[in-house]
């Protein structure tokens, strides 16, 4: 993502090789989370599976894909009010040289 968002910067546009590594990752890691439920989903007799221990496979299974697709919200200038609102909320803890996020908005 680094490389993109250096790429985009230096030449005003996102390199086209650059966007099919972010978008197979995230593909990637949309399949591989569909499996990890589908797979404990065929095996939760075996596993003995709990509701509590399926709701932490289900938390397991949706924090990668959350994450990756709110990075690359940012990366397309697309920011996220949740993040924008908790960077707001800890303005005074943040480095200085972060910028101002009234911009972002």
């Amino acid at each position: 993502m680094a490389l993109v968002q250096f790429r985009s910067q230096l030449d005003d546009k996102p390199p086209l090789g650059g966007l099919m590594f972010i978008g197979l990752g995230t593909a990637y890691l949309y399949g591989g989370s569909l499996a990890y439920l589908v797979g404990a989903w065929h095996l939760r007799h075996t596993l003995a599976l709990t509701p509590g221990s399926f709701v932490t496979l289900l938390t397991h299974a949706v924090i990668p894909p959350v994450t990756i697709s709110t990075g690359v919200l940012c990366l397309i200038d697309e920011h996220p009010k949740w993040i924008l609102d908790l960077c707001e909320s800890q303005r005074k803890n943040l480095p200085k040289n972060l910028g101002d996020f009234d911009k972002l908005k």
